[in-house]
């Protein structure tokens, strides 16, 4: 069955400004969006905005929440404790957001199962109120460079060859083990628009249930001055392990622990340092050698504060106190849930921060090709990093030599090539 899409989604300017409408409202004044407003510099925006609302919902427009919020982007009415982000050409900031969304439509259309699953209206929606957590403080001030990379990281096909899964290899330190790697697209909360999935199998067992993830690396790349650009916005832990395969992981974190001071062993975890190597040297391989990484989301503190609030309302809901006879399965399941972000705001930015850098920095020590170009505030709010073309003799630990080996031979023999 032909999938589908309705006249009032498919991607035009109209369907994006009603559509973006209904979104700015939502972070305005939704009370678990970290909320941010608008300052438009031209005031015919407002005339436009207005036509949009009131063609859709006629005259009840005048007495809704829509008037309520132009009014207050007229007169500046925000809060002084909130972000403001500032648009000086309203029609190239819709343009940019209109050709995002295309193609958070064509990407919808491939990465849903069900041949006949329509477009839905939260798909668009969610991604105009999401997008934003990507923002860095400059980003506030010139959101059109912002659209337009995250324009041209959507639609980048650098590494499409890994779109179906591909092994690596068999990974000698995990037992002869299979690795694989895969390219997929992230959600539009996460730091990039995509990820690298990297999975060891049990060499006797290579099915679902067998395996160890490593963490996800969420990346972006661009192009600017003839020269791609790789961001690296987050590596996320999202293990999973097999009993039979866990013994590896120790053996592997001692390994890459070893001659490498304390400051970088308390605040990186390994298993970041093997993820991140597989990209690095498929970068080196796609001849990208500049990397920049985001020092700080502007609303990723407030995000995940509001979130746990959110989740704490509704489990006080399901789970009220004068309710004694609980399904202990479902209760236990929603009490883990809510554990897992309870007051982890703080260390959830320093885990994409901070952390991060320090993980870029000790990937440093073991290769010896990589400069520093900028660290945060000194250019703008990122760390931007570049490396010389390499080969293994650059790097000075033998597990991570193992997995350029892996790489390079699977660029050699198999159809990675460029």
């Amino acid at each position: 069955m032909k999938r589908t899409i309705s006249d009032d989604l498919i991607p035009n300017l109209k369907n994006l400004s009603r559509e973006f409408i209904n979104a700015m409202k939502e972070i305005m004044y939704d009370k678990y969006y970290p909320n941010f407003y608008f300052e438009f510099r031209e005031d015919k925006v407002f005339t436009y905005m207005e036509k949009i609302i009131i063609d859709f919902y006629g005259e009840d427009y005048y007495n809704s929440d829509y008037k309520m919020m132009i009014d207050d982007l007229k007169n500046k009415n925000y809060d002084n404790n909130k972000p403001v982000l500032i648009i000086n050409d309203y029609k190239k900031f819709l343009s940019l957001l209109l050709l995002i969304y295309k193609e958070v439509v064509k990407q919808f259309f491939i990465k849903t199962s069900y041949s006949s699953c329509p477009f839905p209206r939260f798909e668009i929606i969610n991604y105009l109120k999401n997008i934003w957590f990507r923002m860095t403080p400059l980003d506030f001030n010139d959101p059109l460079i912002f659209l337009k990379n995250e324009y041209l990281m959507l639609i980048d096909q650098t590494l499409s060859k890994y779109n179906d899964e591909q092994i690596l290899g068999k990974l000698k330190s995990f037992n002869d083990n299979i690795i694989t790697i895969k390219n997929i697209i992230s959600h539009n909360w996460d730091e990039n628009s995509k990820e690298l999935r990297i999975e060891i199998f049990d060499n006797d067992n290579y099915d679902p249930y067998y395996y160890i993830n490593l963490p996800v690396v969420r990346y972006g790349i661009y192009s600017s001055n003839d020269k791609k650009i790789c961001r690296i916005g987050s590596i996320q832990n999202k293990e999973f392990y097999k009993d039979s395969l866990s013994k590896y992981v120790d053996k592997v974190r001692y390994k890459l622990n070893s001659n490498i001071d304390k400051e970088y062993i308390e605040k990186v975890e390994p298993k970041n340092i093997l993820s991140l190597s597989i990209l690095i040297d498929i970068l080196n391989k796609e001849g990208i050698y500049d990397i920049e990484i985001p020092s700080m989301y502007v609303l990723d503190y407030e995000y995940h504060r509001k979130y746990y609030k959110k989740l704490l309302d509704k489990f006080n809901e399901e789970w009220p106190l004068d309710n004694k006879n609980y399904p202990s399965k479902y209760y236990d399941e929603d009490k883990e849930q809510l554990s897992r972000v309870y007051k982890k705001q703080d260390l959830i930015s320093e885990i994409k921060t901070e952390r991060l850098i320090k993980t870029i920095e000790r990937l440093m020590i073991h290769y010896n090709t990589f400069k520093i170009k900028s660290y945060p505030n000194e250019l703008d709010n990122k760390f931007h990093i570049e490396f010389k073309p390499f080969t293994k003799d650059n790097i000075n630990n033998d597990i991570l030599k193992e997995i350029y080996d892996l790489v390079e031979n699977s660029y050699k023999n198999k159809v990675l090539h460029k």
